[in-house]
């Protein structure tokens, strides 16, 4: 993992769970059963020149759009950064603004302003479909960096074993992440939430949890301890 200051991080992550706009604006809605896509506009209030991606980004450059993003339309959870590989560049990856998208049904927000035209790098969580049961752990703070997407019990991360800082949850399931593989070593149970249209997400730094920093090497399915962290300990719903 790559350590830093959690509330730094916490302050630049914005966590985005806007109204639905698809009545608003009268746009053709998506699902949470949908592939995942982002719309990214030119102008704020999807105006101006858009560019359509339902895949992951390393560098938007290469993807014909960076750099030139006001404001997105979309669905599935996304996170969006200010540099290229998902601000995996650096081990100051906390200077880097990044954001959180979480559309369970066709969704539009309007980058801040000091954000405007910075947009590098994009990618979704999980399977990208909202109701598939996936953990998907992150490298750095902030969902940033290296990712281990895990789909059933994992009793190890292999090379991704004590890198973890921060992960996203889709799907119903709780999940027990553990700092020594093999379950073993301290156990912790993160649960989603209800992120409407009958989608559950849940989003959490390894400060949020109570787990040290590069510290979580194996999961399991289901909670499995006593020790249980739910939305209310999450500080990108809370701060």
């Amino acid at each position: 993992g790559i350590s830093f200051c959690l509330l730094s991080i916490a302050a630049m992550v914005s966590l985005l769970i806007t109204a639905v706009a698809s009545l608003a604006f009268g746009l053709v809605s998506g699902g949470p059963t949908d592939a995942p896509y982002l719309e990214m506009y030119t102008l704020a209030d999807q105006g101006g020149a858009y560019h359509n991606m339902s895949r992951y980004c390393h560098d938007l450059t290469t993807c014909g759009f960076n750099d030139l993003t006001k404001s997105v339309c979309g669905n599935g959870v996304w996170m969006m950064y200010e540099e290229p590989n998902y601000n995996g560049d650096s081990e100051e990856n906390w200077r880097w603004w990044s954001e959180v998208l979480i559309a369970p049904e066709y969704t539009c927000h309007n980058l801040p302003s000091t954000h405007h035209n910075e947009l590098s790098s994009i990618r979704y969580a999980g399977s990208g479909n909202l109701h598939h049961e996936t953990l998907t752990v992150y490298h750095g703070f902030g969902f940033t960096a290296g990712e281990f997407v895990a789909i059933k019990d994992e009793d190890s991360f292999g090379d991704f074993e004590n890198v973890g800082s921060s992960f996203i949850i889709t799907g119903e399931s709780s999940w027990t992440l553990y700092a020594d593989k093999y379950w073993e070593g301290i156990a912790i149970c993160v649960e989603p939430w209800n992120a409407g249209s009958n989608t559950f997400v849940g989003i959490y730094d390894v400060g949020d949890i109570g787990m040290p920093n590069n510290a979580v090497s194996s999961v399991g399915k289901g909670c499995s301890s006593d020790v249980i962290r739910t939305k209310e300990h999450s500080s990108y719903v809370n701060n």
